[in-house]
């Protein structure tokens, strides 16, 4: 099943996941080298057209399925029962 996965950032990523989001400044240091446009474009390019058909077309495109992780969900019932 191909779909995204939100967690939180202290939780690891799942066998065969890869994290969308990474740390690249702390303490306003660089933490590595900047990616060229060209690498950033190529990546963009094999990431797109590793998506099916259905979810890149312009018309009516298909969403891909996004599941919470156990820890986000427990933070949102939390979140939830203490706001009422």
């Amino acid at each position: 099943m191909m779909g995204d996965r939100l967690a939180l950032a202290i939780e690891a990523s799942l066998v065969g996941e890869k994290p969308l989001l990474q740390r690249v400044m702390n303490a306003g240091q660089r933490l590595s080298a900047p990616v060229s446009l060209d690498a950033i474009a190529q990546r963009t390019a094999t990431a797109v057209s590793a998506l099916p058909l259905s979810v890149r077309r312009l018309q009516t495109p298909e969403p891909l399925p996004i599941t919470l992780s156990h820890g986000l969900e427990k933070l949102t019932q939390c979140t939830r029962q203490n706001s009422l």
